[in-house]
């Protein structure tokens, strides 16, 4: 896990190897700010769970908290809640909902299609975005210090 990319766990991977299309995704994306060892041990207890038949959500983990923050811009949340809402739009209709430039929100896109939130799906000749989750938890835990 580095600063310039998250590290996503097993599901992450198979959806890698076969497509977003192809597997079944859990109902949450969660998304979190923690260190690699805090990472892997919570990876190890969901795939646990996973094997109780337990329902266990997809985790990006990002080490660096500003990266984070970085990242998940209003502008790229307010994507990400339209296209909860609102599954397989185009660009163009994207950035017309949102009252924004379609030059900007292609650039969003590709940064959140990057790691893996937003997916494309060739329909009717035309290329969609879509989500595969029902909900998407950010959550960034912020340290301060009086140095």
């Amino acid at each position: 896990m580095t600063d310039e990319e998250p590290c996503e766990d097993w599901l992450g991977l198979l959806e890698r190897e076969t497509g977003p299309e192809e597997v079944l995704s859990p109902p949450t994306l969660h998304i979190v700010s923690s260190s690699t060892e805090e990472h892997r041990g919570d990876m190890l207890d969901r795939i646990q769970r996973w094997e109780q038949d337990d329902a266990v959500p997809h985790v990006i983990s990002f080490e660096d908290p500003n990266h984070l923050k970085q990242i998940f811009s209003p502008h790229r949340i307010d994507i990400i809640r339209h296209l909860l809402n609102n599954s397989n739009v185009d660009i163009p209709e994207l950035a017309k909902n949102l009252g924004q430039a379609v030059e900007e929100t292609k650039d969003d896109i590709q940064l959140l299609e990057k790691y893996k939130i937003i997916f494309y799906r060739e329909k009717d000749k035309n290329t969609k975005i879509y989500i595969p989750y029902e909900n998407v938890k950010i959550e960034n835990m912020w340290v301060l210090s009086s140095r």
